[in-house]
Protein backbone atom coordinates (compact mmCIF):
# COMPACT_ATOMS: atom_id res chain seq x y z
CA UNK A 1 0.00 0.00 0.00
CA UNK A 2 1.27 3.41 -0.25
CA UNK A 3 3.55 5.62 2.55
CA UNK A 4 0.43 6.34 4.73
CA UNK A 5 -0.21 4.59 8.15
CA UNK A 6 -2.84 1.85 7.46
CA UNK A 7 -5.26 0.16 9.64
CA UNK A 8 -4.63 -3.97 10.03
CA UNK A 9 -7.40 -6.08 11.26
CA UNK A 10 -6.38 -10.30 11.38
CA UNK A 11 -9.71 -12.28 11.05
CA UNK A 12 -10.74 -15.84 11.30
CA UNK A 13 -12.00 -17.73 8.64
CA UNK A 14 -15.00 -19.22 10.07
CA UNK A 15 -16.38 -22.79 8.93
CA UNK A 16 -19.31 -21.13 7.68
CA UNK A 17 -17.26 -18.89 5.53
CA UNK A 18 -16.21 -21.82 2.83
CA UNK A 19 -17.86 -23.83 0.54
CA UNK A 20 -17.39 -27.90 0.43
CA UNK A 21 -14.19 -27.80 -1.48
CA UNK A 22 -12.43 -25.20 1.56
CA UNK A 23 -12.41 -22.16 -0.23
CA UNK A 24 -13.72 -18.78 1.09
CA UNK A 25 -17.21 -17.82 -0.93
CA UNK A 26 -17.16 -14.97 -3.01
CA UNK A 27 -19.43 -12.38 -0.63
CA UNK A 28 -17.35 -12.98 2.54
CA UNK A 29 -14.39 -10.63 1.09
CA UNK A 30 -17.22 -8.21 0.92
CA UNK A 31 -17.81 -8.69 4.76
CA UNK A 32 -13.98 -8.41 5.76
CA UNK A 33 -14.18 -5.05 4.06
CA UNK A 34 -16.80 -3.59 5.95
CA UNK A 35 -15.22 -5.33 8.92
CA UNK A 36 -12.05 -3.57 8.95
CA UNK A 37 -13.59 -0.28 7.39
CA UNK A 38 -15.75 -0.33 10.39
CA UNK A 39 -13.04 -0.95 12.95
CA UNK A 40 -10.70 1.31 11.06
CA UNK A 41 -13.25 4.22 12.05
CA UNK A 42 -13.12 3.27 15.25
CA UNK A 43 -9.31 3.37 14.85
CA UNK A 44 -9.16 6.80 13.87
CA UNK A 45 -11.81 7.84 16.40
CA UNK A 46 -14.49 8.43 14.17
CA UNK A 47 -18.13 8.00 15.30
CA UNK A 48 -21.51 7.62 14.02
CA UNK A 49 -23.02 10.00 16.03
CA UNK A 50 -21.89 13.02 13.49
CA UNK A 51 -23.56 10.95 11.06
CA UNK A 52 -26.36 9.37 13.32
CA UNK A 53 -29.79 10.81 12.88
CA UNK A 54 -32.95 9.31 11.92
CA UNK A 55 -33.05 8.38 8.06
CA UNK A 56 -29.13 9.06 7.52
CA UNK A 57 -27.15 6.30 5.66
CA UNK A 58 -23.06 5.40 4.71
CA UNK A 59 -23.66 3.38 1.36
CA UNK A 60 -21.37 1.70 -0.52
CA UNK A 61 -21.58 3.31 -3.77
CA UNK A 62 -18.62 1.19 -5.77
CA UNK A 63 -16.46 -1.57 -5.40
CA UNK A 64 -13.61 -2.88 -7.41
CA UNK A 65 -11.45 -5.97 -6.59
CA UNK A 66 -8.56 -6.89 -7.98
CA UNK A 67 -8.27 -10.87 -7.07
CA UNK A 68 -5.31 -12.85 -6.96
CA UNK A 69 -5.69 -15.74 -5.25
CA UNK A 70 -8.96 -17.67 -3.87
CA UNK A 71 -8.70 -18.56 -0.21
CA UNK A 72 -8.23 -22.17 0.32
CA UNK A 73 -8.08 -22.76 4.31
CA UNK A 74 -6.94 -26.32 3.58
CA UNK A 75 -4.02 -24.62 2.48
CA UNK A 76 -3.72 -20.92 3.73
CA UNK A 77 -4.92 -21.85 7.09
CA UNK A 78 -7.66 -20.37 9.33
CA UNK A 79 -6.92 -16.40 9.70
CA UNK A 80 -6.40 -13.11 7.02
CA UNK A 81 -5.20 -9.81 7.36
CA UNK A 82 -6.88 -7.00 5.63
CA UNK A 83 -5.50 -3.83 5.67
CA UNK A 84 -7.30 -0.65 5.23
CA UNK A 85 -7.01 3.33 4.66
CA UNK A 86 -9.52 5.99 3.71
CA UNK A 87 -7.28 7.76 0.73
CA UNK A 88 -10.04 10.53 -0.09
CA UNK A 89 -13.06 12.12 1.22
CA UNK A 90 -14.94 14.07 -1.44
CA UNK A 91 -18.01 16.42 -0.53
CA UNK A 92 -20.25 13.42 -0.02
CA UNK A 93 -18.33 10.10 -0.10
CA UNK A 94 -15.01 8.92 1.38
CA UNK A 95 -12.70 6.31 -0.33
CA UNK A 96 -11.14 3.65 1.32
CA UNK A 97 -7.74 1.23 -0.15
CA UNK A 98 -7.95 -2.37 1.32
CA UNK A 99 -5.09 -5.52 0.92
CA UNK A 100 -6.28 -8.82 1.91
CA UNK A 101 -3.38 -11.20 2.44
CA UNK A 102 -3.21 -14.79 4.28
CA UNK A 103 -1.50 -14.26 7.61
CA UNK A 104 0.54 -17.47 7.33
CA UNK A 105 1.95 -16.97 3.76
CA UNK A 106 1.53 -13.66 3.44
CA UNK A 107 0.29 -13.86 -0.21
CA UNK A 108 -1.98 -11.43 -1.37
CA UNK A 109 -5.90 -12.25 -1.72
CA UNK A 110 -6.52 -8.91 -2.90
CA UNK A 111 -4.44 -6.00 -4.25
CA UNK A 112 -5.94 -2.91 -4.28
CA UNK A 113 -9.52 -3.56 -3.75
CA UNK A 114 -11.39 -0.26 -3.57
CA UNK A 115 -14.22 1.32 -2.22
CA UNK A 116 -16.61 4.46 -1.90
CA UNK A 117 -18.58 4.84 0.89
CA UNK A 118 -21.65 7.73 0.14
CA UNK A 119 -23.64 9.54 2.42
CA UNK A 120 -27.17 10.01 1.94
CA UNK A 121 -30.37 11.17 3.84
CA UNK A 122 -33.49 9.62 3.94
CA UNK A 123 -34.99 11.50 0.96
CA UNK A 124 -32.04 9.53 -0.91
CA UNK A 125 -30.32 13.10 -0.97
CA UNK A 126 -26.46 13.02 -0.36
CA UNK A 127 -25.17 14.69 2.48
CA UNK A 128 -21.77 16.14 3.35
CA UNK A 129 -19.18 14.06 4.67
CA UNK A 130 -18.50 14.57 8.34
CA UNK A 131 -16.31 17.33 8.83
CA UNK A 132 -14.23 15.15 11.65
CA UNK A 133 -13.90 12.22 8.69
CA UNK A 134 -12.35 13.67 6.06
CA UNK A 135 -8.80 12.94 5.60
CA UNK A 136 -6.00 15.36 6.19
CA UNK A 137 -3.36 16.03 3.50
Amino acid sequence: MSGNTYFRLELAIRTIDVDQNYFVRPFVYIHWLEEACANYFTSKGWSYPDLNQPGNLLYLSSLNLHHIIPVNISTAGRSIAVECLAITTEAHLITFEYEIQHTQQRDLVFATATTQMTFFNSEGKEIPTPDSWKVKS
